[in-house]
């Protein structure tokens, strides 16, 4: 089975022309049933700055708890995150991290466009990713 938008946002997280010695890259499993967790680990040798982690089996798969387990294993200051189906700029940490050299600032939205099908509420799932 292929996974087309699994392996672009891996590549798009890959080609930041962001510092890699700044950078943490933290994929998260959340009781994938497919290749994904094949696939990610394949992926990401040779990439230091990118780790994977798993849900554990008792835990539910739920989008809120993945990122739970990336935020408790993060080790930086700035957090950003993104989905599977979801595309990046190469200078997508570049444009989040300039945009805390303000101290005042305390959240910046960077945008990401939404790869595969069409979905029935667009603007919905545009709006909702942040949350």
């Amino acid at each position: 089975m292929k996974h087309p938008p699994l392996l672009k946002i891996i590549e798009d997280l890959a080609n930041q022309n962001y510092s890699v010695e700044h950078t943490e890259v933290l994929l998260v499993n959340d009781h994938s049933e497919d290749q994904s967790t094949q696939i990610v680990a394949q992926q990401i040798v040779g990439r230091p700055h990118f780790r994977m982690l798993s849900l554990c089996r008792m835990e539910m798969r739920e989008k809120k708890r993945a990122i739970t387990l990336a935020l408790n294993n993060a080790t930086g200051t700035i957090i950003a995150t993104t989905d599977a189906d979801c595309r990046i700029s190469s200078s997508w940490l570049t444009l989040i991290n300039e945009g805390f050299g303000d101290p005042e600032v305390k959240l910046v939205f960077g945008g990401v466009s939404i790869d595969g099908e069409r979905f029935f509420l667009p603007d919905f799932r545009h709006w909702s990713f942040p949350a």
